[in-house]
């Protein structure tokens, strides 16, 4: 006689009772890790913007700047850089504002997933003398939403023009 193999009920519910219990601790490891990668991402994406502005202005022995934009085609005005930002040759007196003498070099568009950039101290640019060193140091925050423990981000522009990642908490 031929016995019939398989699992009993028994045993299929105690091996999703487990496989449940695992899924359910790795949830939360696995959020986290996305919104670490998320931001880890996001000030890359500024960092690539400060040290394109300070290798410009090496390259040009020239003023060029980084403010925050929503078109692309003008500084905001604002210590809000969530909408995007510009990189830009600052040729019109080095003052961090776009007019119609100055050359954009490179446009970022806004962060997915409602990401919050802010300049703290009220900072609306960031510029670069032809040396590559900074005109005045700089800070810059990143959130996302629902962020926690240390997963936001500090973008710090030293005098020396060199710009640097840390965590900060939300």
């Amino acid at each position: 006689m031929n016995r019939l193999r398989g699992f009993t009920l028994t045993e299929l519910l105690i091996t999703i009772v487990i496989a449940a219990m695992i899924v359910s601790a790795a949830i939360p490891a696995l959020i986290s890790s996305t919104q670490n990668n998320r931001l880890t991402a996001y000030s890359n994406e500024l960092i690539t913007a400060l040290n394109i502005a300070r290798i410009k202005a090496i390259e040009t022995g020239r003023a060029v700047s980084v403010c925050p934009s929503s078109n692309g085609i003008a500084c905001a005005g604002s210590s809000d850089w969530s909408n995007g930002w510009i990189v830009f040759l600052d040729a019109s007196g080095a003052n961090g504002i776009l007019d119609n003498s100055d050359k954009v070099v490179r446009r970022w568009e806004a962060l997915d997933g409602n990401a919050s950039v802010t300049g703290e101290t009220n900072e609306n640019f960031v510029r670069f003398v032809g040396t590559g060193a900074a005109a005045q140091s700089a800070t810059l925050t990143l959130s996302i939403p629902d962020c926690t423990g240390d997963q936001g981000r500090r973008i710090d522009v030293d005098s020396t023009g060199r710009a640097s990642v840390s965590k900060l908490a939300c």
